[in-house]
């Protein structure tokens, strides 16, 4: 009996050798390392009238305009007939790929005889005179900005223009204009502006 034990303990250790020698040669064959990736990120910084909003994806505020003289009216007052705009500045040279813009001027709830006639794209440098002129439709200016390697965005505006409309087919009429020139002093024109990256 001890002789079959002996032989089954030598068994068992020449199998245990066996198995390590295999175990050791598989192994030669595995490797592993870690290590860190580094990606480069597109910067996404956009000034909208030299205010910084990269960390939001839309802006709402107040764009001071500008009212064309109208010899009937006095300097930068708004009355009847009076047509003027407004700049939005833009500066997304330090952004690094395409991106859309979605501008939402909302209509002056106290005169509807407000309207958002056209608009330009001014680059940096260009003269409004030889821009072209775009009609604005239900109150929305939408475009696209795309990102070359060769050229990066330069700073433009958009010149949106406005009329205080006083025609046959206005939607207010004398009297109202009247009650509201008399009832306020001012009036707001508010717009919404949104920039997002265009996906293909």
């Amino acid at each position: 009996m001890i002789k079959t034990k002996l032989k089954i303990l030598i068994v068992f250790v020449i199998f245990a050798f066996a198995l390590s020698i295999v175990s050791n040669t598989y192994s030669r064959y595995v490797a592993a390392a870690e290590g860190n990736i580094d990606l480069a990120l597109a910067n996404w910084q956009i000034l909208l009238n030299n205010e910084d909003i990269t960390n939001s994806s839309s802006s709402v505020g107040q764009i001071n305009p500008i009212i064309l003289e109208n010899e009937n009216v006095a300097n930068n007052k708004l009355a009847p007939s009076s047509k003027g705009y407004f700049d939005i500045n833009i500066d997304a040279s330090s952004v690094e790929l395409s991106f859309n813009y979605d501008i939402k001027i909302n209509k002056n709830e106290i005169l509807d005889d407000l309207l958002i006639t056209k608009y330009q794209i001014i680059e940096e440098d260009a003269n409004s005179d030889e821009t072209e002129y775009i009609d604005v439709i239900n109150n929305e200016i939408n475009g696209t900005i795309d990102y070359t390697e060769e050229n990066t965005i330069k700073p433009f505006k958009i010149r949106v223009f406005f009329e205080w409309f006083d025609g046959d087919s206005e939607e207010s009429n004398d009297e109202n204009d009247t009650e509201i020139v008399n009832n306020n002093d001012s009036l707001t024109i508010d717009a919404t502006i949104k920039f997002t990256q265009k996906i293909e």
